[in-house]
């Protein structure tokens, strides 16, 4: 039996995933997981899509709006081309959309609007006071918690990711008992 991979080797999957080839101007083919056969992972498109948009855009600017429709089932063991459109290169802000197919047919588009750094209003509701990362447990250390109540729980906090989430408080999906819903409004 094989180890999982290790969170850096799941982040470097993620990294290579997210290099896009360029074939020709705002036209990109998405590499597809190693070893893969089966269908697409909708996040996988919807990243790879927004990726292809960002690369359309001149300097810095950061994507503040997102909208994404998957049309049809996209499969792994073919590649899959993003097509930008150019719809709006303005001062502050930039618009683009994305069309991603396989074999001719259209599995998803995007829409994106990108904003460039500036200066002016900001407001948010302030960071509330939480621990340190180091002070809280991982999810694979969680799934501990429930080896004797819950092997669907063990089953999907013990799976390896490419992200470290330590979460503050039982993760809703995971709790064994009713609680009020909570805002931080």
């Amino acid at each position: 039996m094989t180890a999982p991979p290790s969170t850096p080797d799941l982040a470097a999957e993620l990294v290579a995933l997210l290099n896009l080839e360029p074939l020709d101007t705002d036209l990109f083919r998405g590499p597809q997981r190693p070893g893969a056969n089966a269908r697409v992972f909708g996040g996988q498109v919807v990243a790879q899509a927004l990726m292809a948009a960002q690369r359309s855009v001149d300097g810095p600017a950061v994507a503040h709006s997102m909208h994404a429709y998957f049309l049809r089932a996209g499969t792994e063991t073919q590649p899959i081309i993003f097509r930008v459109e150019r719809d709006f290169d303005g001062k502050s802000f930039a618009n683009r959309r994305v069309t991603a197919s396989q074999n001719g047919a259209t599995i998803l588009t995007l829409a994106a609007s990108f904003q460039r750094p500036e200066a002016g209003l900001e407001h948010a509701v302030a960071m509330p006071a939480l621990p340190s990362p180091e002070a809280l447990r991982s999810l694979d250390i969680l799934a501990g918690d429930y080896a004797d109540r819950s092997a669907q729980a063990v089953a999907f906090l013990g799976q390896p990711s490419a992200f470290d989430i330590r979460p503050c408080r039982v993760p809703a999906y995971s709790q064994t008992f009713r609680r009020d819903p909570v805002s931080g409004l």
